[in-house]
């Protein structure tokens, strides 16, 4: 009878045990990283070309805000006669 009685104090303390290490992580979960707000990316675009339809994925997606949703801070560039992509991103 003494065995059983040991054995059952032992299991209560480590249900407890368990119990409490649960309680720990739920809690270390609730209580996890928070998001901070960081400054937007800049990014610079260089297009090949003048401002023309061919790049007006490139606006429309700025003028709705599609970058600044995914924190991106666009610059769009035109590009012309003399001004090569090649050259001005070397």
């Amino acid at each position: 009878m003494k065995d059983y009685t040991e054995q059952r104090g032992r299991w209560r303390g480590l249900n407890r045990a368990c119990i409490m290490l649960l309680v720990a992580v739920a809690l270390l979960a609730a209580c996890g990283p928070q998001e901070v707000e960081q400054p937007p990316d800049q990014v610079t675009v260089q297009l090949k070309w003048v401002h023309q339809a061919q790049f007006a994925g490139f606006y429309a997606a700025d003028k709705k805000g599609f970058y600044a949703e995914e924190g991106i801070d666009v610059t769009l560039n035109a590009g012309g006669v003399h001004l090569l992509p090649d050259t001005i991103i070397a």
